[in-house]
């Protein structure tokens, strides 16, 4: 009779053990499945943004109010054209089992409702600027090793600079219509020495400070609120 209850309770406890293992092994998401379909508002254009890697992603939002916000996916059978604001109905599928990371979202196009024409209006930034005074002080450009030139790229809403001996490359966020201007720090940037005249280390300093921005004919201004810290002018 000890040796049957002892097998019972043994079956008993092996059943809990497999169910518990079984629901454990349980996904907290339904992988490929579609939920209900909704509208989503596409942007005339691309920004630059890192998933996985450094892409360019879509700007979204689901009503006229709302911000933007990255979409860091393709859109399944979805023929985007830059320059075109869209409206489009869209189912969500998840592509993998993690409910925490967004970019495991994916839209799949279903009708495409409006397709306007909306100009990509380009900045004045959007040009190539070189570095004429740094702190009030005028840059001796000669004596660098390369000149102290910063190129905005407002679409992708990147800068590349110099900073007259090493180079580096960071993302912009930036709004015309306030004057807003910071670049993301740190970033990672060239080892050279810089021997002799250098202006490399105020640079750094300047340009972190910088919060927004003035243009005045061919003239580009960088400030801290209104201390101008660098003074650019337009390279043709």
């Amino acid at each position: 009779m000890k040796k049957i209850l002892i097998n019972i309770v043994f079956t008993l406890l092996a059943g809990l053990f497999l169910t518990s293992c079984h629901a454990l092994k349980e996904p907290t998401a339904s992988v490929g499945v579609s939920h209900k379909a909704k509208e989503v508002i596409v942007a005339n254009h691309k920004v630059n943004c890192t998933g996985v890697a450094p892409q360019m992603c879509y700007l979204v939002k689901e009503n006229v109010e709302d911000e933007w916000h990255n979409y860091y996916g393709e859109i399944d059978d979805f023929e985007y054209e830059e320059g075109y604001e869209y409206v489009i109905k869209v189912k969500l599928e998840r592509a993998n089992y993690s409910i925490e990371d967004v970019r495991d979202k994916k839209y799949i196009l279903i009708e495409v409702i409006s397709k306007e024409p909306k100009p990509i209006v380009i900045s004045r930034l959007y040009d190539t600027w070189g570095l004429l005074v740094l702190n009030g002080n005028v840059v001796d450009i000669g004596k660098l090793n390369r000149s102290p030139l910063m190129d905005i790229n407002t679409r992708k809403k990147r800068i590349q600079a110099s900073t007259g001996c090493n180079s580096f490359s960071t993302s912009l966020d930036f709004n015309d219509e306030t004057g807003y201007f910071k670049v993301a720090f740190p970033f990672p940037i060239n080892e050279m020495a810089c021997e002799g005249y250098s202006i490399e280390s105020e640079y750094l300093l300047a340009i972190e400070k910088v919060n927004s921005y003035e243009i005045k004919g061919i003239d580009l201004f960088l400030k801290n609120g209104e201390e101008v810290l660098m003074h650019f002018r337009k390279v043709d």
